[in-house]
């Protein structure tokens, strides 16, 4: 980005939106002379779709990015609000939320599986492609979760490591009952956006539907509560 003069100063992403920021907060941003992470009002930030949206699903982006920046934020108001004016989605950031930390997550579908990964874990930042029924010809991995499947889905510490704690639909439930009684010992593996973040110990049976994922390898907290927002809030679409 170098035409800070214009009116608008655009980020393109690769989701669904485009960023457009008012040009005199990108030049804060870039030259660091005001830290937006403690401005004292709200930030507004404008979003544009890539491409046809109407004004519902602009403004169920809007809902779908402050299911994200509350989980991760819970301490602050997320988003003061927003709203649709002439095709752009405005939104309102509250103070303690970083507008940085919301222009990556627009800038990204955050579409989060649990994928069948096999007899062992795949690796982390492996660029997989998934799909309803698995295909090792193709290199198709089986997609077992999707987030319309999960309940509820919460991050926590146990015994000092990440977890997510989750309840699932009956439909995910009887998904994840029926892979894991065929497919016994094999690996389920979190993916974001096609790629392989973290392979998970899952405990089964669950017990009314709700179950635990031990985060494995060098996770953090603040990873597990960006997977927990994604498995609630879904995708940007």
């Amino acid at each position: 980005m170098t035409a800070l003069s214009r009116r608008w100063a655009r980020f393109w992403g690769l989701g669904g939106l485009v960023i457009v920021t008012l040009a005199v907060l990108a030049a804060s941003w870039a030259s660091h002379r005001v830290p937006l992470a403690v401005e004292k009002g709200p930030i507004v930030l404008l979003f544009e779709a890539n491409g046809p949206a109407s004004w519902r699903e602009l403004l169920h982006a809007g809902a779908v990015l402050q299911g994200r920046v509350r989980a991760c934020y819970p301490h602050t108001r997320g988003f003061e609000g927003w709203n649709v004016q002439a095709g752009l989605l405005e939104v309102r950031v509250a103070p303690g939320v970083p507008p940085s930390w919301v222009i990556r997550e627009a800038m990204r579908p955050g579409a989060i599986e649990l994928v069948e990964g096999g007899t062992e874990f795949l690796p982390v930042g492996k660029k997989i492609k998934t799909g309803e029924i698995a295909r090792p010809d193709l290199g198709i991995y089986e997609t077992v979760l999707k987030p319309h499947h999960f309940v509820m889905a919460e991050a926590h510490l146990r015994h000092n490591k990440p977890i997510i704690e989750f309840r699932l639909t009956p439909e995910g439930d009887a998904r994840l009952a029926a892979h894991t009684s065929v497919q016994s010992g094999y690996y389920l593996c979190l993916v974001v956006d096609g790629r392989v973040v973290n392979c998970p110990i899952l405990r089964t049976p669950l017990v009314e539907r709700r179950g635990r994922m031990e985060l494995s390898g060098n996770a953090t907290l603040a990873q597990a509560h960006t997977w927990a927002a994604l498995l609630r809030s879904g995708p940007l679409r």
